[in-house]
């Protein structure tokens, strides 16, 4: 349920926030181990681990939460284009000078 009419909207959600969480989190290399996760002993994974970033869980820490990931990168983005844009105002006014 992704549309308006499914949620309690709780408030507005800071980009710089969100990106200071996914600054400070950890990204692993990783494989699963026979039996667990995906089932895949093979492929190797890139991504956090859950008690380290419960932002991007849900069901206690244990299932990657869809809805938080994409919620947070869309908030990161936005965070690094207002300072991509803060950046290239600054470079503009240096080469008025």
């Amino acid at each position: 349920g992704s549309l308006r009419k499914y949620k309690d909207i709780l408030g507005v959600a800071t980009p710089q926030d969100a990106l200071d969480k996914i600054l400070g989190t950890q990204v692993y290399r990783f494989h699963y181990k026979e039996g667990m996760g995906t089932q895949d002993k093979l492929t190797e994974y890139v991504g956090v681990i859950g008690e380290e970033a419960l932002w991007a869980m849900h069901y206690g820490g244990g299932v990657v939460n869809p809805v938080n990931t994409l919620g947070y990168m869309v908030l990161g983005v936005q965070a690094l284009h207002e300072r991509i844009r803060q950046l290239e105002d600054k470079v503009i006014e240096f080469t008025k000078i």
